[in-house]
């Protein structure tokens, strides 16, 4: 009993002694900071695959040259955490390289006017003759943004021009226009036209006309006749009563000159004179110097 209590003591005594021999002749260390001997000894082939989780990477663990190219998807990213993070937006992400984001990567209806600068459209950016009446701030457009010619009749409101806006400079003549019939013997009690002039205007105005003549006989017999002034075939003027007595042969008398000014629309017309003798067979009457004239007084 007392060898073996002995012993017992000596090897209780000399355990590390053994330990530091046994390793010295094994050449094999033991971990201290873990339960797996030694350092890096657990390699890719020791791992079962799938393994790795989580709880098992440390913090910032993971950097770009772990990732596979390509490997991260939209899935992988929390939302909103892709920002521009300088202080500056002028001068765009450097989260996001420059000129990466194509149209591919925006959504239909997505850019609004606080994605825009300011000022940062030019005329390339708007598609041909989207822009209308809606997107245009009333009284905005100033006379530069007028092409040369491009308003016409159309563009301008009806009756809103004035004097001041008109260079008068630029203005012809008013339009004239007259006819000439040096004789009509109606030979009739019936009205017959004796002269007629047809002309236009471009617009609504008004309008100058004249009516003059002269009046005779063929014969010695005093001539009596009633004469009118017409409108488009329609009649404008009360009868006008021409009777002469003692009268010889080929006189010529005034006859009574109408001056009027008429209102008339866009258009053709006419006006004209109608004459008619009394009594054909003892009063005869020539109405002679027939002048009619119509002067437009505005512009077409």
């Amino acid at each position: 009993m007392r060898f073996s209590t002995t012993v017992r003591d000596h090897v209780r005594s000399n355990v590390v002694g053994y330990v530091a021999v046994f390793i010295a002749l094994t050449g094999t260390a033991y971990a201290v900071d873990g339960p797996l001997p030694g350092q890096d000894q657990v390699g890719s082939a020791d791992i079962i695959n799938g393994e790795v989780k989580t709880n098992d990477l440390g913090a910032d663990a993971v950097a770009t040259g772990k990732i596979g190219d390509g490997q991260v998807q939209s899935s992988d990213l929390a939302s909103g955490v892709i920002f521009d993070d300088v202080l500056n937006p002028v001068t765009g992400s450097t989260k996001i390289a420059e000129g990466a984001v194509q149209a591919s990567e925006l959504s239909a209806s997505s850019v609004f006017g606080s994605e825009v600068a300011p000022n940062a459209l030019t005329g390339d950016d708007i598609a041909t003759n989207t822009v209308a009446g809606l997107e245009i701030t009333n009284e905005s457009l100033g006379s530069v943004d007028l092409g040369p010619g491009s308003v016409g009749t159309s563009e301008v409101a009806t009756d809103s021009l004035n004097g001041g806006d008109i260079d008068e400079t630029t203005l012809s003549g008013l339009d004239g226009h007259d006819s000439f019939d040096p004789f009509c013997d109606p030979h009739t009690t019936s009205f017959v036209t004796c002269d007629e002039l047809a002309f236009s205007v471009g617009r609504r105005m008004q309008v100058l006309t004249i009516f003059n003549y002269a009046f005779g006989s063929g014969s010695s017999d005093p001539p009596s006749g009633i004469c009118r002034t017409t409108l488009n075939g329609a009649d404008t003027s009360s009868d006008m009563h021409h009777i002469v007595q003692d009268v010889e042969a080929f006189s010529s008398f005034g006859g009574i000159p109408v001056v009027d000014v008429i209102s008339l629309p866009a258009g053709n017309h006419t006006i004209g004179l109608r004459c008619l003798e009394q009594s054909p067979d003892e009063n005869d009457i020539e109405i002679r110097h027939i002048r009619l004239a119509a002067v437009e007084l505005g512009f077409d």
